[in-house]
């Protein structure tokens, strides 16, 4: 860290985290070779087969963290990253942040799928997606947050999201719940549920728009282009999302 980072951690009085890990996946005689391969703790990545695993290195992330993952596929390369268990965002001086940037070249697949963010009493995260999809590239990105541990209140979760396909705005989106985000917990946002989990498909033909409510959760899937379609689903517990985001509904009338 340079003497920058090391004075700023001195000034708030805690051992925060500067990191920025890098991916490079590219496809070599069927196979899928990781030219690039950066870890930087508490970013971890582990490679096994076609898939990638984010291992934290440490607790956290902490308020006050900031970390940055870059990841690129390059022509023809399907990759797989997934995270060997769930985050917990803890609290701190300031808020933590994740800044991802993705560029998935044409014919490029990124299936991403990590365990789910846990926001919890007092924490505060802000996370920023950047994807850069070029020609024919595909995804499918799926993201769970928990609000709060089981008994207690959450913390405040921001996640921005922009998809950017060969250069026109395919997707931009904004989520923000917890406590300092008034008017989070109602139906329009989180149906007073704790559990959200949202599912982007880019690169297969949007099936038709769909609603389905009931006990256990909401279940919502709109198409936001004739190729790209997004599910969004509310529930109690990561077992019901995890169920729920694998249903079909009755198209919407």
């Amino acid at each position: 860290m340079d003497p920058s980072g090391r004075a700023r951690m001195a000034q708030l009085g805690a051992k925060l985290m500067l990191a920025h890990a890098a991916l490079v996946a590219e496809a070599r005689e069927g196979r899928l070779t990781l030219p690039v391969l950066r870890s930087d703790p508490p970013i971890l990545l582990r490679p096994t087969g076609d898939t990638v695993h984010l291992v934290g290195g440490s607790a956290g992330p902490l308020g006050g963290d900031q970390l940055r993952l870059d990841v690129t596929v390059r022509r023809n390369a399907c990759l797989r990253l997934r995270s060997a268990a769930a985050s917990v965002v803890l609290p701190g001086p300031t808020a933590s942040s994740l800044h991802l940037t993705i560029t998935i070249e044409s014919g490029g697949h990124l299936d991403w799928r990590p365990e789910p963010a846990v926001s919890v009493a007092g924490g505060s995260h802000e996370q920023v997606v950047d994807v850069e999809l070029q020609g024919d590239a595909t995804m499918e990105w799926t993201e769970t947050v928990v609000l709060g541990r089981s008994g207690e209140p959450s913390g405040d979760w921001s996640s921005l999201m922009r998809v950017v396909r060969d250069g026109a705005v395919a997707v931009h989106q904004h989520l923000r719940v917890g406590p300092d985000h008034v008017g989070s917990d109602g139906p329009a946002v989180m149906d007073g549920r704790r559990v959200s989990a949202a599912r982007l498909i880019v690169g297969s033909s949007a099936r038709p728009d769909c609603v389905s409510v009931s006990d256990t959760g909401a279940w919502t899937r709109v198409g936001l282009a004739s190729d790209i379609e997004q599910t969004q689903v509310v529930s109690d517990s990561v077992a019901e999302i995890v169920a729920l985001l694998d249903i079909g509904c009755t198209p919407a009338t």
